[in-house]
């Protein structure tokens, strides 16, 4: 199960999410669904670990035992990019999302990476 706890999130003095909570039971599919600059991006990229939230958790719960660090993706409709990270940033995330340990396995994932971008 996927639970969000109390999700707070503000930039600046624009407070975009207060108290988000909500659990989906594993193999659900959900929609998030909300008005324009109503702060479902924020939340996805919370539940993403792509920003942090200034308070609140987001747990994955497999058999009673809880994780933080779940294994998060995203998907979009078109191709994205993110606009508080560089080039680099945005290139490197899919390794920064997926540690690999020795230097040989992140060259070949690089490498794979960019090779199937090219196909």
């Amino acid at each position: 199960m996927l639970k969000v706890n109390n999700i707070q999130k503000s930039f600046a003095s624009n407070e975009v999410l207060r108290g988000a909570s909500f659990e989906v039971p594993l193999g659900t599919v959900v929609g998030l669904v909300g008005p324009s600059g109503g702060g479902k991006s924020v939340l996805l990229k919370v539940i993403g670990g792509v920003i942090s939230a200034d308070a609140g958790e987001v747990l994955l719960i497999d058999n009673g035992a809880s994780k933080k660090n779940i294994a998060t993706g995203f998907l979009f409709q078109e191709g994205a990019l993110f606009d508080s990270m560089t080039v680099l940033e945005n290139v490197s995330f899919p390794l920064l999302s997926n540690p690999v340990s020795k230097p040989e396995q992140r060259k070949d994932l690089c490498s794979d990476s960019l090779y199937q971008r090219a196909a």
